[in-house]
């Protein structure tokens, strides 16, 4: 009879140590949401740039106005031209990375020999390649081909293919707007016919052109 009393509080100990034990017990790291040492599994890494809003916009067009200088003139090869000056604009678009294709028309004053001064447009296009070299700056190459025209004050003008080459440098003011420089050599095979007879009226001229623009 004196049993009984002695199993029944030797059961509740039992339970009540392992009621304790469980209480204690370390929760597995997979039930804690944590990965084991053992777990290779590697979670998904996302670049810094997917998460910032409008990171993947691509400005498509930049456009551009150039004061140009254009000493060390020759006329024909043989006689030097007055140092002539002018305007520029440009509007391109990349074509992929570095390369880009746009116009660059140009207007010229003072392409003068003696008292003859006269004005000379550039019908031209712009085919460039830019290299980035720091977060601001970056280099360039261009090469501007086109259509020139040659007027005087009275008679005819004299017309021809034109060609530019050069190389310069852009620097980024801000996000949109930009500031560039460059310099190259411009040869134009400019000519008129006056009774059935042609006339060459061909220049070249050392390039100085200094702007700026804006991305679109």
């Amino acid at each position: 009879m004196h049993k009984a009393p002695v199993l029944v509080v030797l059961a509740w100990s039992a339970l009540g140590g392992l009621a304790r034990a469980e209480d204690v017990a370390p929760t597995a790291p997979a039930e804690r949401g944590l990965a084991s040492p053992g777990d290779e599994t590697v979670l998904p890494q996302y670049p810094p740039e997917a998460s910032r809003v409008g990171s993947g916009r691509r400005r498509r067009i930049d456009g551009g106005a150039t004061f140009l200088l254009m000493p060390l003139g020759r006329g024909n090869g043989y006689y030097d031209l007055a140092l002539a000056y002018g305007i520029g604009v440009s509007l391109g678009s990349p074509v992929f990375r570095g390369l880009s294709l746009g116009l660059a028309p140009q207007l010229l004053f003072n392409i003068r020999h003696q008292d003859d001064a006269r004005k000379q447009y550039d019908l031209m296009a712009r085919i460039a390649y830019t290299l980035r070299v720091a977060a601001r700056f970056a280099v360039y190459g261009e090469v501007l081909p086109g259509y020139s025209i040659i007027s005087p004050s009275r008679g005819d003008s004299a017309r021809g293919f034109v060609i530019a080459a050069g190389a310069g440098g852009a620097m980024d003011l801000t996000d949109r707007v930009f500031a560039n420089a460059s310099v190259g050599y411009q040869y134009g095979l400019q000519s008129l016919w006056i009774d059935s007879t042609q006339f060459f009226e061909r220049d070249s001229f050392l390039r100085v052109a200094v702007g700026g623009g804006m991305r679109f």
